[in-house]
């Protein structure tokens, strides 16, 4: 996980920081993970928002954690303000 991370990192920063870590570590340990597990619902309402239904072939809790990842980075400030 936490490669496709630092890639994401990469490709809306044009760099790693240190700020990213906290959501390294929280994939690495599968924190999102557990918790989506535990309020599947929260897992679904998170992917509710929107106009395009979430794909239903994905896993809930999967697709839940590594959305609120990709959240995390792009409200870097080195990401709104590139």
């Amino acid at each position: 996980m936490p490669d496709k991370i630092s890639r994401w990192g990469l490709l809306s920063t044009a760099r790693i920081n240190e700020r990213m870590i906290p959501a390294m570590r929280a994939a690495e340990r599968s924190e999102l993970l557990a918790e989506f597990r535990q309020d599947a619902g929260a897992a679904r309402a998170l992917l509710d928002v929107g106009k395009s239904p979430p794909d239903a072939t994905l896993d809930t809790t999967e697709h839940a954690a590594w959305t609120t990842i990709a959240r995390m980075i792009l409200n870097l400030d080195e990401a709104i303000t590139k």
